[in-house]
């Protein structure tokens, strides 16, 4: 572990800088001779390269063409220059990049990188800057990429997870939207199967990612002739390796999990004569203090603004309005290379290699569900995870002047909870506790610290149906798997729909009218099989009753009467509709929106989709906006981004999958919404992997910069 203190390493680095530049060592032109890419009739690249280096330059380079635009937006971001390229008043997400050090951590870790994984950041630099020269007409902010800022595109994961655990929104002043909920945010589903659950003995994988509608990732096939064979997905927040999917061998799925890893400290800052000196223990310490000169865009052009930072031994600080002084501790981010952790599970050939690229935990939170030929099934509830004091209460604001308070290390991959091959023959984790990833062979919650699971992610919906579909599933094939990962039962109805029943009883003596007006909608409950169906009225009177006051309450932890929510749902739907029997498909609907509206445009091709909320229990999953007000016809928001589903045959994968809109974010490309109508309907298209499967599909072939 390198404990070199910050300032000298960056003291180091520049000096490294002066005498290096690896980036420079490519002629772009010779290395594009090296990669072909093939891209497939949905328009997803297949790039095949003689090198690792050249197959990430053909990477990049396809992925400029799709997707340009938010590549360079991202880098703008995570450098902590957002305010230089777009006029704002609100310098918050350029000040949390900066109060972390976060560029300089990134070009430490830069110049700290072997030559092969430096090498391999220079090509995907030089091919985007590849395409920007042959692409002189693509619009951009202007930023210059550089390697250095691919360490940044990582670091995504820490400042997110700091914005969800602390106080930093409120003290800084960037609370979102109160619209929109906070549920969504947790989102992903994972499965895996061995074979004593299959027609032909094969373990099968899902993979589904979820995230807002317009947040969505990027599918890509690499493959090298040094070893590298990976086809999956790449999230747009770390623009590099694809974060889940498989090889020849083996393949794994991510979910949110929830362990804490950030604390929020508050500080006292008393000392008599010198206001840098904050109380901890017995004694003072001085804070480090640093003011940083960025640039911001305003009306009148570019001007430099001085921001000041200052840290404790905890981490950064912030002042709120009434002179409470609060520091942000996280995990280490020197340490973490999430670059060089995917690349080494990329090429992992058996769950041995594999397992131990996951030991370095470089990512910092996040369950992996794990899945191979070989027959192995694994789940972790992975994490960067602190070791901390047992008898603190840590999901509170800390007493900062505390010396014994400290973080004590971190806790190793081994004493993490994890499951392989469970007598059950299913994992499943979809945003769920740990200790109740199966039916029999759970972790003991006891052996682990209380801190691991915050509570928010101690129960999950869709993780109950998905037990039960896991549980109850026998000669599966991937048809089969295919349609339980699709599954739009909701599991919620299970519990409210008996209680509302029963209220409805109680009011037929005591309130005459509404139980004569609600009789109808209730005996449409009664009848509906729980399954969330586009043509279904129930879906819609059960979905919109739970998203009503009666969710609002139950957050609150009140418990309202579910009659009085489903009245309200049967007034407005008169109201909108002329009558309450409204099929789901007129309340929700699937379109790709510039700007990720919930209200569907009238004039653009919209879809309807079985799919519902995943809170209520669809595995399928296609949330609309919860709204104050209800407006209809609704669009969906969030939810599955991407589905895949993988079967690890002895001949080598076998697998589909299925974007939310398209490959491309170019309104003008033919895989800008060519998957839509697909994805609403539930369906997966051909996942090809060979050579002469993909050359059987092909739609274009190509060397960068020739595709013309």
């Amino acid at each position: 572990m390198n404990k070199t203190p910050l300032a000298l390493l960056i003291c180091l680095l520049i000096l490294g800088c002066k005498e290096n530049n690896t980036s420079s060592e490519y002629n772009p032109d010779e290395m594009a001779k090296q990669v072909v890419i093939y891209r497939d009739i949905y328009g997803i690249p297949h790039v095949y390269g003689e090198t690792d280096e050249s197959t990430m330059f053909g990477y990049a380079y396809a992925r400029a063409e799709d997707d340009f635009k938010r590549l360079e937006k991202v880098f703008i971001e995570k450098t902590g220059r957002k305010s230089e390229f777009e006029i704002t008043n609100d310098l918050s997400d350029d000040y949390v990049i900066h109060a972390f050090e976060i560029p300089e951590i990134a070009k430490i870790q830069y110049e700290s990188m072997s030559p092969k994984l430096k090498k391999i950041c220079d090509a995907y630099v030089a091919g985007l800057n590849y395409y920007l020269k042959k692409h002189p007409e693509q619009e951009r902010k202007g930023l210059e990429i550089e390697p250095w800022m691919i360490l940044t595109t990582q670091k995504g994961w820490w400042t997110w997870m700091l914005k969800q655990q602390s106080n930093w929104k409120d003290v800084i002043g960037t609370n979102p939207p109160p619209h929109i909920r906070n549920e969504g945010k947790h989102g992903s589903n994972s499965w895996a199967i061995d074979g004593s659950k299959t027609k032909s003995g094969n373990p099968m994988l899902l993979v589904s990612p979820h995230m807002t509608s317009n947040s969505f990732g990027y599918e890509v096939h690499l493959k090298s002739k040094e070893g590298l064979n990976f086809y999956g997905f790449a999230s747009l927040g770390s623009d590099f390796f694809p974060v889940d999917g498989f090889n020849e061998n083996l393949g794994w799925s991510q979910t949110t999990n929830w362990p804490d890893i950030v604390d929020t400290y508050q500080m006292v800052f008393d000392h008599p004569s010198d206001s840098l000196k904050y109380k901890f223990g017995n004694q003072y310490r001085k804070a480090k203090s640093w003011i940083k000169e960025i640039k911001v865009k305003y009306d009148s052009g570019i001007h430099p603004v001085s921001l000041t930072f200052l840290k404790t031994i905890h981490g950064p600080v912030l002042k709120d309005s009434s002179g409470n002084y609060f520091s942000y501790k996280i995990p280490d981010l020197i340490e973490g290379n999430l670059v060089e952790q995917f690349y080494k599970m990329c090429k992992a050939s058996d769950f041995k290699e594999w397992k131990k690229a996951l030991s370095g935990l470089d990512i910092p939170y996040e369950n992996f569900t794990y899945a191979d030929k070989s027959g192995n099934i694994f789940y972790v509830y992975n994490g960067k995870i602190p070791i901390k004091d047992k008898n603190q209460k840590w999901d509170t604001i800390v007493d900062g002047t505390d010396s014994d308070l400290v973080w004590e290390g971190y806790l190793s991959l081994e004493e993490l909870p994890q499951i392989l091959n469970p007598e059950d023959g299913f994992l499943q984790n979809c945003n769920s506790s740990p200790f109740s990833t199966t039916f029999h062979s759970n972790p003991d919650s006891l052996d682990f610290p209380s801190y691991l699971v915050l509570p928010s992610f101690l129960f999950s919906h869709r993780a109950e149906r998905s037990k039960q579909l896991l549980s109850n599933a026998s000669n599966v094939t991937l048809d089969d798997f295919q349609r339980m990962v699709m599954d739009t039962y909701l599991h919620q109805a299970e519990v409210y729909l008996p209680e509302l029943f029963s209220q409805m009883d109680s009011i037929k003596k005591a309130n005459p009218p509404l139980h004569e007006k609600l009789s109808k909608p209730i005996k449409e409950l009664r009848d509906w099989d729980k399954y969330s169906n586009k043509e279904s009225a129930a879906t819609t009177l059960f979905t919109l009753m739970m998203d009503t006051q009666f969710r609002n309450s139950q957050l609150r932890g009140e418990n309202p009467a579910l009659i009085e929510s489903l009245e309200e749902v049967v007034s407005t739907l008169e109201t909108h509709y002329s009558g309450w029997e409204v099929p789901w498909k007129n309340v929700l609907r699937h379109q790709r929106s510039s700007d990720n509206n919930y209200q569907v445009d009238s004039t653009k091709a919209s879809y309807p989709t079985n799919g519902n909320q995943g809170y209520y229990g669809s595995i399928f999953r296609m949330d609309g906006p919860y709204m104050d007000s209800m407006t209809f016809p609704r669009r969906v928001i969030y939810g599955n981004a991407y589905v895949m589903i993988v079967e690890f045959t002895k001949e080598g994968p076998v697998a589909r999958s299925i974007m939310n809109y398209g490959e491309s974010s170019n309104p003008d490309s033919p895989h800008f919404t060519d998957q839509a109508e697909m994805f609403a309907n539930g369906e997966l298209k051909p996942v090809w992997f060979i050579l002469e499967e993909i050359e059987n599909n092909l739609e274009t072939r190509y060397h960068p910069g020739e595709e013309e």
